[in-house]
């Protein structure tokens, strides 16, 4: 009779994606001893451990066995559900751990310990004792936690990818209905699907469960109450796993008191959290902050909570949204959800408020940067504030706004005038929210609306006496006059005033944007020489205050000004401008660099013109913003030579390539291109163009063109792409037999 080598079941179902993790996770069997697949509850690591385990079955001559823990509920009784898989003979003269060590000491033995965070300290003890005296012994251990012991090997068990979740909902969809697949229906709401259930695949088969009686549309609408909707049909399995909420019970059951307490109230926090806020929000007088620290900690290894990549030098840590909702639903049952909320609401107001008053005293740009990555935490501030605190909702909201003016203006304006209608007390948080709405409604060239707000935050200024807040509101007066309607005349008389304002109580910082605003007005006024005269002493001041910003804003409108005399410079310029920009500090800002930059290309390059025309239409999409008259005429001269050379569906073509750019895609654009001002190149080609045929003919693929230029592969593509379509060309083929005949004659 064969010896049996294994107690591994054969799977159900389809194992789906994992294979980079299997790789690694057989290298690490390989190298250690103790391998620990730790993660939160349904990410996959028992289904991912037997997959692993099934394929060592060879490797191990007496055999690869399975210890399920589960239904252990003593800790005493771990050893003996070891022996009992083990086949290990009872000695009554022995204790279990030495009847197992002599039962394993000569053998070559794969163990799967599966589920032992409810037994960590039974199951470590075990651990080291079976390792020190069975040398070719092996085991791998799923666990929420690590066990802790010398020589483990953690692996922390991540979330499906998203085209591995997708590839699971469909093929566990099947189950349910046959002929079920993804098409393009459906495609968005599975995508959703996958999306809200965070790559985790328990969640993910429950959901699939539920094909057949519902469509994919409605189960990513019900996934709002996702604890409520994901019930399992199938009989059989875990009891752990029969709902996602009992799943997460199994976890949330095996903390501490303490630890059950920072976890929920965890829950407030949106996009992730620093330790301060978590020490801030979740403390009270019974919880100090260095025990919320630890608990953190704790929190972190048992996996219920994820840390993501540092944000400015600061770890960052966060709730899978599923555990989010979770953490959300036990701080609801414990009666503990509005004091938690006052205390975030007062965190982000105190962190937001801090921080505008550090840029605006001294124009440091780190606070606002560091901010960035609380908006979605922002954002639940203000809606608690809208309906418990009307008062911190105004602070809150009329000092973000230069967040809003970069990520989303509309939203922006609808939370200030949420506020400014509810908190009507003449103070100076209302002074700002109104001069944050004119400032964002100028943006978006609403002047009738800006011009009442800023007039009362004027007005209310000089009532409190409140001058810094009246040189901010006389700044931004000017700038509205200066954007809607190009009345120089006006626009001067307030930025001049700014300008004094700041000089009187030594602002450098408004001093500088003051100085810009009013270069920007000669500019419109046609003084160019004054403008560009004012636009230099602005760049100097911003430079020396750390304003990376208003760097940018001057070096765009240097360039601009620049445009027809100074062509080189005015390059130069405006290249600087997107170098600083690309990375999204200020997507309407960078719009106008780039369109400047259409400007100047337009003469040798229209087609890029017109792509760079499109990239800037996106990123003002982006955050609700209009181009003022000046970049509106230069769009309209761009697409007038477009048709003329091109006709409708050119221009339309490479409006459509441009609009689909990232960021940073049409940035690299600009900092790769070379405009030229001698003689024509063949083909009409840019010289960046001209050199990547060439490289072409020499018969590099687009990943080393890139890494001989330091471009990205996708700009290198948008190069190639531009280049077959001057010379209407339909392959590299014809590139290289182009470009050979070309350079061969220019030599």
């Amino acid at each position: 009779m064969a010896r049996v080598t294994n107690n591994l079941s054969t799977q159900l179902t389809s194992f789906v994606g994992r294979r980079r993790e299997l790789e690694e996770l057989a290298d690490r069997v390989a190298q250690y001893r103790l391998v620990t697949l730790v993660g939160a509850g349904g990410t996959g690591k028992t289904r991912l451990a037997l997959q692993l385990a099934g394929q060592k079955v060879d490797q191990f001559r007496d055999g690869v066995w399975l210890v399920e823990l589960a239904p252990i509920r003593e800790p005493s009784l771990a050893r003996a559900a070891i022996a009992a898989v083990l086949g290990v003979p009872d000695r009554p003269e022995l204790p279990t751990s030495q009847s197992l060590s002599a039962h394993l000491q000569s053998k070559r033995i794969l163990l799967v310990l599966d589920n032992c965070e409810h037994l960590a300290s039974a199951i470590a003890s075990l651990v080291v004792s079976l390792l020190g005296d069975c040398p070719e012994l092996r085991i791998i251990a799923t666990s929420r936690e690590a066990l802790g012991v010398q020589g483990e090997a953690l692996w922390w068990t991540p979330s499906l990818n998203p085209s591995e979740s997708v590839q699971l909902f469909v093929e566990r969809s099947r189950l349910k209905v046959p002929t079920f697949s993804l098409t393009e229906d459906n495609a968005d709401a599975i995508g959703t699907i996958c999306r809200r259930l965070d790559g985790i695949p328990l969640a993910l088969e429950l959901a699939a469960g539920l094909t057949g009686a519902m469509t994919s549309d409605d189960i990513a609408a019900g996934l709002d109450d996702r604890l409520g909707l994901l019930v399992s049909s199938v009989r059989g399995g875990p009891p752990r796993h029969e709902t996602l909420e009992k799943a997460l019970d199994w976890s949330y059951y095996l903390l501490t008191p303490e630890e059950m307490v920072v976890f929920r109230r965890l829950a407030v926090f949106s996009g992730g959290f620093s330790l301060e806020a978590a020490q801030q929000v979740c403390g009270d007088r019974w919880l100090a902050p260095e025990l919320v620290r630890a608990i953190l900690s704790q929190l972190v290894q048992k996996s219920m909570v994820v840390t993501d990549a540092p944000s400015e030098g600061r770890s960052r840590y966060r709730l899978l949204e599923t555990l989010r909702e979770y953490a959300e639903r036990k701080l609801r049952n414990a009666s503990e959800e509005l004091a938690t909320r006052r205390r975030h609401l007062d965190y982000i107001v105190a962190l937001v408020d801090d921080a505008y008053e550090a840029r605006m005293l001294s124009g440091a740009e780190g606070v606002m940067t560091n901010l960035r990555v609380e908006l979605d935490n922002i954002r639940v501030a203000l809606r608690y504030a809208a309906k418990n605190d009307p008062e911190g909702g105004l602070r809150l909201a009329g000092a973000s706004w230069e967040l809003w003016f970069a990520r989303g203006q509309t939203e922006g304006r609808r939370w200030l005038a949420t506020f400014l209608d509810t908190a009507p007390q003449p103070t100076r948080y209302r002074a700002r929210a109104l001069r944050s709405a004119g400032t964002l409604a100028t943006g978006q060239q609403a002047y009738e609306h800006g011009l009442r707000v800023l007039t009362e935050s004027y007005r209310l200024s000089i009532e409190l006496e409140d001058q810094p807040g009246r040189a901010w509101t006389a700044l931004a007066l000017g700038e509205l006059e200066l954007a809607v309607p190009l009345n120089a005349q006006r626009a001067r008389g307030w930025l001049e005033q700014a300008l004094t304002l700041h000089q009187a109580a030594n602002n450098r910082f408004g001093v500088g944007r003051a100085m810009g605003s009013l270069g920007v007005c000669e500019l419109v006024a046609g003084n160019v020489r004054e403008g560009v005269s004012r636009l230099k002493q602005c760049l100097e001041i911003v430079t020396q205050v750390g304003d990376v910003w208003g760097e940018a804003f001057a070096l765009t409108f240097l360039g601009w000004a620049m445009m027809r005399a100074e062509p080189d410079e005015a390059v130069a310029h405006l290249r600087a401008a997107v170098r600083t920009l690309r990375q999204g500090p200020d997507p309407m800002l960078l719009a106008t660099a780039l369109e400047g930059y259409a400007g100047l290309i337009l003469g040798s390059d229209l087609r890029m013109a017109i792509r760079l025309i499109g990239a800037g239409a996106a990123l003002r999409d982006q955050v609700g913003n209009q181009r003022a008259r000046p970049a509106v005429e230069l769009a309209a001269t761009v697409m007038s030579q477009g048709l003329k050379a091109l006709g409708p569906k050119g221009v339309q073509d490479e409006s459509r390539r441009g609009y689909q750019l990232s960021a940073v895609e049409a940035s690299e654009i600009v900092l790769s291109e070379m405009p030229r001002t001698g003689k024509p190149l063949p083909g009409g080609l840019s010289k960046r163009e001209l050199e990547i045929a060439g490289l072409v003919a020499d018969g590099l693929t687009s990943r080393e063109i890139a890494a001989r230029l330091y471009l990205s592969e996708r700009t290198v593509e948008n190069h190639i792409d531009h280049v077959l379509s001057k010379l209407g060309l339909r392959n590299r083929t014809q590139i290289a037999t182009w470009a050979a005949k070309e350079l061969s004659t220019r030599h």
